[in-house]
């Protein structure tokens, strides 16, 4: 009650919400975000917490939805595009996720970590040569970019090109020691 009487009503909701939200209790959260929600559906930073929090719950349909409300209302903002890309990856929505990704590239944020979100996104798809072409792209911008190598490898070794495979865990292996996959990869390639 002091809440209420301090803050607009949904405010104590959100309140609510965030120490939900805090105890990972997701579904609590939820009710009281939505019902803040029903006072304001113009606020960004609501929204996105809706998002995240649908997002945390598993529920990709309704991330993309909410996400898809704060993006139309905040103009695109390029890190939104980032969060519903992921939500449309883990929706296994491949396609929507390089488009949200590409969108974000696009907007001049040349970032290495996304050309490995679209690498995946492509191999999930059994795209690997454009796969290999986004962990490249990675790998240019951040030679010592462990991840991408080690995707790279991956892709290389389940097309039967062991050869290579090696020679990207070896390179991967360089800057990432204590990945016990890596050497365990190496091990596989060289039997």
């Amino acid at each position: 009650k002091a809440l209420s009487l301090q803050y607009p009503f949904y405010q104590a909701n959100l309140i609510k919400g965030d120490s939900y939200n805090a105890l990972e209790n997701y579904t609590a959260a939820l009710e009281e975000y939505l019902l803040a929600y029903q006072y304001d559906s113009t606020d960004i930073s609501l929204i996105k917490v809706i998002s995240e929090t649908f997002f945390k719950t598993n529920n990709f349909a309704q991330a993309i939805t909410f996400y898809n409300k704060v993006i139309e209302i905040a103009n695109e903002n390029i890190s939104l595009l980032i969060d519903r890309g992921n939500a449309f990856y883990a929706n296994e929505e491949f396609y929507l996720a390089i488009n949200d990704y590409q969108k974000y590239l696009q907007l001049g944020q040349d970032n290495a970590a996304i050309y490995i979100k679209i690498g995946n996104a492509f191999q999930k798809m059994d795209s690997v040569v454009t796969a290999i072409l986004y962990y490249n792209k990675a790998i240019e911008i951040d030679s010592t970019n462990y991840v991408a190598i080690e995707e790279k490898g991956n892709v290389l070794y389940n097309l039967g090109d062991n050869y290579s495979a090696l020679n990207e865990y070896i390179y991967a292996a360089a800057y990432d020691t204590l990945n016990a996959s890596l050497y365990r990869m190496i091990g596989i390639c060289l039997y």
